[in-house]
């Protein structure tokens, strides 16, 4: 707990990761920004303030400027998760993220059960359970690991595509 490092967010919902991080010693220096011309002046701040490592959300935004952000923190040499698994495809280090295509079935089993007469107010809520993280390797294409909450690792999966997979199992 004795961490000492400065981050930095680029995240218009920071207040919870704020609190989270002092509870690590970790100082979050704020890097809203609100457009896009803003996003050079928050990563000059981000120079200018000596960050060690830049956390930047999935936005459309950021990810209109993933190019930008991405060359920054390789020519600085700044550690980086992203939000969204095109920035590691543009040369960022890592994603971590809700798996978006398992958000959105769940949520069309949601509408399907409504549609047979479930009342909406009698469905629970329900948060995601599977995420994405994505690692850029020194030579060939990222990797892609799907994590279900509380589970291991069951076996590797190569569908194939460029992007290799780890499925987690119930």
């Amino acid at each position: 707990m004795g961490c000492t490092s400065q981050s930095l967010r680029l995240s218009p919902d920071g207040q919870k990761q704020r609190i989270e991080a002092s509870q690590l010693g970790i100082t979050v220096v704020n890097g809203d920004a609100p457009d896009a011309a803003a996003i050079r002046e928050v990563l000059a701040a981000v120079v200018r303030a000596g960050t060690n490592g830049l956390y930047v959300s999935p936005s459309a935004l950021n990810t209109g400027q993933r190019k930008l952000i991405v060359n920054f923190t390789l020519t600085n040499r700044l550690p980086a998760i992203f939000g969204d698994k095109r920035f590691v495809s543009e040369g960022g280090l890592m994603s971590y993220w809700t798996d978006w295509p398992d958000l959105r079935w769940r949520s069309a089993a949601y509408v399907d059960k409504i549609l047979k007469g479930a009342k909406p107010a009698d469905l629970p809520v329900e948060q995601p359970a599977k995420f994405e993280l994505v690692i850029k390797h020194r030579r060939g294409p990222p990797v892609s690991y799907y994590v279900r909450l509380r589970q291991t690792i069951d076996q590797p999966i190569n569908g194939g595509k460029s992007w290799d997979t780890v499925a987690f199992s119930h």
